[in-house]
């Protein structure tokens, strides 16, 4: 009989602590819980949060090129105009659904492909190897390359004149 009596209070003992235990798992699953929706809200937070510094750097960079750009039709800025920049792509012998394609993507004129760099236009669909080496071969006939520093003033392109320095 005090067997028996010991063995029911050690198993009431253990249903507490089973009781306790289920109890703490309970909360660590809603403190869990409630930590994935704040680590949510966060990561939420830090990517608007570093969508508006790329929209401020653009905004900064066309407020810059703008500047430029007044002051290159000012003439306080020495420059020279290109004007195959101003051309159509289709003056590039480019197949009419390709030029769909990049106009979709607001690459109009020569002077729009130029300021892109050759991955960006290889990631554009209907973009392939060749086309992109037609292009580069054509831009090169011109006078033109990717990356090339260009600014817009209206419908005319002008690349900087760089100043001769003497040491």
């Amino acid at each position: 009989q005090e067997l028996v009596e010991e063995l029911e209070y050690q198993r009431d003992g253990l249903e507490a602590y089973n009781r306790s235990m289920t109890d703490i798992s309970d909360e660590l699953k809603r403190g869990n819980a409630e930590l994935v929706r704040k680590a949510t809200r966060l990561r939420d937070e830090i990517s608007r949060g570093e969508q508006s510094i790329r929209d401020m750097e653009n905004y900064i960079g066309s407020l810059k090129r703008i500047k430029e750009g007044l002051e290159i039709a000012l003439n306080n800025l020495p420059a020279e105009e290109v004007h195959y920049l101003a051309m159509p792509l289709f003056n590039m012998g480019i197949i009419p659904s390709v030029q769909n394609h990049l106009a979709a993507h607001g690459i109009q004129y020569v002077g729009d492909l130029v300021r892109l760099d050759e991955q960006y236009l290889l990631e554009i669909w209907g973009v392939g190897p060749a086309t992109l080496e037609k292009i580069k071969t054509k831009l090169n006939e011109n006078g033109a390359w990717f990356g090339m520093d260009v600014i817009r003033v209206d419908n005319r392109w002008y690349r900087r004149k760089q100043e001769l320095t003497t040491d």
